[in-house]
């Protein structure tokens, strides 16, 4: 079962996330109504992940996780109000499940509201609290919940940082037929705490109220202020452990866990991190599993059902061969008793005659009497016992009965054959999926939460980037500012610039490549300027792409010419590089993802994919890139480029 934040802990997490204070906004994400994650950085590189679920809290995360590729309405609206602005605030409403997020943006002060009771909500508004926009409308009796609308809090809860002791007895004196850990619970501290007051006081947890002792009273209030004072204190936070598994996590040691296996935590915030993606990854895992032995038992059973009707059609082949080949190995026994009974039903005698006739016959002995066991007028057959029965048809010849048997016999192998056909089909399907388990398991491990590695990224790594066959570095922009970027802080007197001769296209620079570069690489990053154009979007198969030196870059515009931002002026001579295919590699290199030249992608990475223009969406090749290295989407989505693609190896 799933960790709800109490409002007490609530409040040890937002004391904590103060330190986000003063980051910026880069993304934000909805995986569903009710989650919320909110990527954060600070000016130096540190990188923060909020992730806030209506229904359990909120913390800061350590672990990436699986991201819906098509934003839904609201996030999008979240992400045009909120990127890039500054969080100014986090404040609890009064204690209760309320957190109010505090935005400084170009517009102004905007509050992401966020309600983690009940059906929970992510609501935002402007400095005034009018509500902007909301993830959900709601309808309660004294409020509504709905863009236009002013934002109205919740009537106020009972806070139980107001309590004293004449409140608390008089608590107690309401419900006195209440178990008293029960009655404590209510009051705010949720069932963990409740539980551990009553044990530091000494006192059975499922005693009534109307039994305590006045010093009982004072015993449990003693230990309520007592735990009320730690979680306003500087605190020393634990991991809870059952076999292996994480299974709770508090802001300070509990009495009530000391048998148990725990683990200090930097922060309450990692600890409930620790704690919530393990659960995510045993959900994702028991999926996993879960998927494996629905197919697993589906193919069984058709495979049992096959396996029976072979059983069958093997039984009636058998049955009918023997019976049409003991027809003719016993022929003249069976042909005496079959034409004198045929005969005399073909001679107009009636079927109680023909029986009284038989009946006579066994009484004498006539051995060939007795062999007859049944007449069935209705049908026209008799039924001889040869050691096995033999249901024979008087409208048709003894051979013609023999052939029906052959046929019979014919029928059931060709059924075999079928049935035989579709029970190995089944059973290549169930040593497939055996092998296909390992899959599922990658799978699994793609889905969960993977630990983020906090490293600090190197500077390129912020723009297009590859090494060439000769180990220089090229690096493109992959936008208008990072061109802007690029060139005015990142290129140098010995570099070599590239762009191509249709709007749409990064400025590339190759570092030190005036005169350390040799053809290839050259060609190399001509190519990746070419692959990350507006020419792939546009769909022609190459185009022209030039080299220039960086003195011939200028951001100085012709009088009465403006040039917008991540544009400049190109003069001098050129050297061009026609008709440069449009193809790029993505492969992992060392630690990271890289996109570039094939050739270049080849040479440095073991494992690679190489990518041109197709019919597939950009997203779509991004996830099975994704899947293949075991990466987060968005770290490939910068690597492909716009337009659509296809994965030719």
């Amino acid at each position: 079962m799933v960790k709800v934040l109490t409002s007490l802990e609530l409040s040890v997490v937002i004391r904590e996330l103060q330190q986000l204070v003063g980051t910026k906004v880069s993304k934000i994400h909805q995986p569903n109504s009710r989650l919320l994650t909110l990527n954060m950085f600070k000016t130096g590189g540190s990188k923060f992940v909020l992730k806030i679920d209506s229904g359990v809290g909120m913390y800061v995360t350590s672990y990436a996780s699986k991201n819906p590729l098509t934003p839904n309405g609201f996030c999008l609206f979240l992400r045009k109000h909120l990127h890039n602005s500054r969080l100014v605030g986090v404040v609890q409403k009064d204690l209760e499940r309320i957190v109010e997020l505090h935005f400084d943006t170009s517009k102004g002060l905007r509050i992401l509201i966020c309600e983690l009771f009940s059906k929970g909500n992510f609501v935002l508004c402007d400095g005034g609290l009018k509500i902007l926009n909301c993830a959900s409308v709601q309808q309660w009796k004294d409020r509504t919940v709905r863009k236009g609308e002013t934002y109205k809090y919740p009537p106020p809860g009972f806070n139980i940082l107001a309590i004293n002791k004449l409140s608390f007895q008089s608590y107690l004196n309401k419900y006195p037929h209440h178990e008293v850990v029960r009655l404590i619970a209510t009051l705010g501290f949720g069932g963990i705490y409740a539980e551990e007051i009553c044990l530091r006081a000494d006192i059975q947890k499922n005693t009534v109220s109307q039994l305590i002792r006045p010093t009982e009273v004072d015993a449990i209030y003693t230990q309520i202020v007592k735990l009320l004072t730690q979680f306003k204190s500087n605190l020393t936070s634990e991991i809870i452990y059952e076999g292996g598994a994480p299974i709770e996590a508090t802001p300070f040691p509990l009495s009530s866990f000391s048998e148990h296996e725990h683990k200090l935590a930097e922060s309450f915030n990692q600890a409930l991190d620790t704690l919530y993606t393990s659960e995510v990854a045993t959900k994702v895992r028991s999926d996993s599993d879960e998927r494996y032995q629905q197919e697993k038992n589906r193919l069984e059973t058709i495979y049992n059902a096959q396996k029976q009707s072979c059983d069958n059609y093997i039984e009636e082949y058998n049955n009918s061969q023997r019976i049409a080949d003991m027809i003719y190995s016993q022929y003249n026994t069976i042909y005496t008793i079959f034409s004198k009974i045929k005969a005399a039903v073909d001679a107009g005698h009636d079927w109680y005659e023909v029986y009284q006739v038989l009946q006579r016959e066994k009484d004498a002995g006539i051995h060939e009497a007795s062999l007859v066991k049944e007449i069935k007028p209705e049908t026209r057959q008799i039924t001889i016992d040869l050691g096995e029965l033999l249901a024979l048809d008087l409208t048709k010849s003894l051979e013609e009965n023999a052939g029906d048997y052959y046929d019979l016999a014919k029928r059931a192998k060709a059924k075999l054959a079928g049935a035989q056909r579709t029970l190995d089909e089944v059973k290549q399907k169930l040593d497939a999926l055996e092998l296909r388990r390992a899959d599922m398991q990658q799978e699994y491990a793609v889905t969960a939460p993977k630990f983020m590695d906090k490293k600090k990224q190197d500077w390129y790594e912020k723009f297009h980037w590859f090494f060439t066959s000769s180990g220089l570095l090229a690096i493109g922009g992959r936008d208008a500012t990072s061109n802007e970027v690029i060139i005015k802080k990142h290129m140098d007197i010995k570099d070599v610039v590239f762009h191509t001769e249709i709007a749409g296209s990064p400025f590339f620079v190759l570092k030190e490549g005036r005169e350390k570069a040799t053809e290839q690489d050259l060609a190399e990053v001509a190519q990746a300027t070419a692959s990350y154009s507006s020419a792939w979007k546009l769909g022609v198969g190459s185009t022209d792409v030039y080299q220039v030196k960086p003195e011939q870059v200028s951001k100085q515009a012709q009088s009465g010419t403006y040039l917008g931002k991540g544009s400049f002026v190109i003069s001098g001579k050129r050297n061009y590089f026609r008709n440069t295919v449009l193809e790029i590699a993505i492969g992992m290199y060392k630690d990271r993802m890289m996109g570039g030249a094939t050739s270049a992608i080849k040479k440095y990475c073991e494992t690679s994919v190489v990518v041109k223009q197709g019919d597939a969406k950009k997203s779509d090749i991004a996830k099975k890139v994704a899947h293949k290295f075991s990466v987060d989407v968005d770290t490939v989505l910068k690597l492909v480029p716009t337009g659509s693609s296809r994965i030719v190896e």
